[in-house]
């Protein structure tokens, strides 16, 4: 049973982002609540290899960039900040990571995101096939050059959703697992709160951030979110030589983890809720880890996993109040970025619903840019 009836913002989602949305309200000292109907991180945010590079996510320059690059610089003071309110070790490594190019194509396109990155004000520096061996040994030979970004880093999803949500403890938020919401509560063009499997709980303000189960929570309300689940397929190994950062070639990126695998990732499937592993998809992944970086065929196989990111068709989060309804906002379609811009999302969140002064623009990233619509 629900054991207190209302809270200041119930939080639909107990993934990474309705974690630090949690964290940062709770700073604010308001009382949250966050319901989860499996367990904390259990879904996308498990699945994550947890990279944090701007320069890999972000396409062009402009406000997601932008998002994208202070949201990266926030978590050298975070790790700092949440191990030392919890414990927890979020696997944050600053070795930067490295995009390399195989053919022209890859080529051109990291020389344009290189072009545009630096003109941000980003360390970025290309490098030549024998300077990519030297930082990394473990590269394929017939390279024609690659990208270092020193300020892309990486953390352990999974155990930064858990710190945040400890944190929030500490200062008063109930996080509810195995607790599904049936439908949100709503009066008078108001949301009032949830219904959940075993309760209601009112509040001031809900915030949905269910990532690829959103939508259906928003239907009730007539409401169409364009948010759709995307299959990422992975697999981890253990390398018979060091990899100390993370390598990227087009979609296929290699992740080393404090706890000496790698993990090898991800494919990109519209297939609904379906979220089992594939043969063929992880031998393709292969095929491409292997070309760049030829010792992975000597790689010891641990384990194969898919989760399902929240695809939008803009390929940007949504993030704030939903209009037509008071009290409800928003927080989803991060797709691959969840891990990357959970600090700024929760950040931005905090401040709409407070108030409190933030650097972070929230605007261009409003439900009402992404068409929601009546249905």
């Amino acid at each position: 049973m629900i054991d207190h009836r209302h809270s200041d913002v119930a939080i639909v989602g107990g993934g990474i982002i309705g974690c630090a949305i949690a964290y940062y309200l709770s700073n604010q000292r308001l009382r949250c609540s966050v319901f989860d109907s499996g367990s904390l991180a259990g879904e996308a945010s498990q699945a994550s290899a947890g990279m944090l590079a701007a320069f890999m996510e972000a396409d062009a320059p402009g406000p997601l960039a932008k998002l994208c690059i202070a949201s990266q610089s926030r978590y050298a003071a975070l790790a700092k900040r949440l191990y030392d309110e919890t414990g927890i070790d979020i696997g944050y490594s600053q070795f930067g990571t490295i995009g390399i190019a195989r053919n022209e194509a890859e080529l051109s396109e990291l020389k344009r995101r290189l072009e545009w990155f630096v003109g941000l004000g980003q360390a970025a520096e290309w490098l030549e096939p024998a300077q990519l061996r030297t930082l990394e040994p473990a590269l394929a030979d017939r390279l024609l050059g690659g990208v270092h970004t020193p300020s892309d880093h990486s953390v352990s999803s999974y155990h930064t959703a858990l710190a945040f949500a400890e944190a929030a403890k500490r200062w008063g938020t109930r996080f509810y697992e195995r607790t599904p919401v049936y439908r949100l509560l709503a009066e008078n063009g108001r949301v009032i709160g949830v219904e959940t499997a075993f309760g209601r709980m009112t509040a001031d303000f809900v915030v949905v951030a269910a990532g690829s189960w959103s939508p259906s929570l928003l239907e009730p309300l007539h409401v169409k979110l364009p948010v759709y689940p995307v299959k990422g397929q992975c697999y981890s190994v253990i390398l018979p030589f060091p990899l100390r950062r993370p390598v990227f070639a087009g979609k296929c990126y290699a992740v080393p983890k404090p706890d000496g695998t790698v993990v090898i990732g991800a494919t990109q499937e519209e297939a609904g809720f379906d979220k089992k592993p594939t043969a063929e998809a992880i031998a393709t992944l292969h095929e491409t880890a292997k070309s760049m970086i030829p010792g992975m065929k000597d790689a010891k196989f641990v384990r194969t996993w898919a989760g399902l990111r929240p695809g939008n068709p803009n390929r940007k989060p949504i993030i704030g109040p939903v209009e037509g309804w008071e009290g409800l906002y928003v927080a989803t379609g991060h797709f691959r970025k969840g891990t990357l811009l959970a600090p700024a999302t929760g950040e931005m969140m905090a401040s709409l619903i407070t108030g409190f002064p933030t650097d972070l623009d929230a605007a261009p990233f409003a439900p009402k840019g992404h068409g929601l619509s009546e249905i």
